[in-house]
């Protein structure tokens, strides 16, 4: 592998860090009843996180594009 390799695939990787991390920051201000209207549960929220991260992370891998990878997820939670 070479060093752009190695660089894009670290800015991919961090691209969907961010991406999960600003779903388990959002989802974990949601109180249980706001959750439960939605149909979640506190328990569901570091799964969708890690759902969020492996979307965004394939997203970004496949587009070449890190700058927005959290949307992905975010528009198709919607």
């Amino acid at each position: 592998m070479n060093e752009m390799t190695l660089y894009r695939r670290f800015r991919c990787w961090l691209a969907a860090e961010r991406a999960a991390r600003q779903v388990l920051a959002e989802l974990s201000c949601y109180t249980d009843r706001e959750l439960a209207d939605i149909g979640l549960s506190r328990g569901d929220v570091p799964a969708l996180a890690r759902e969020a991260f492996e979307m965004a992370r394939a997203a970004s891998l496949r587009t070449h594009d890190t700058s927005n990878a959290h949307r992905f997820w975010t528009a198709r939670h919607a």
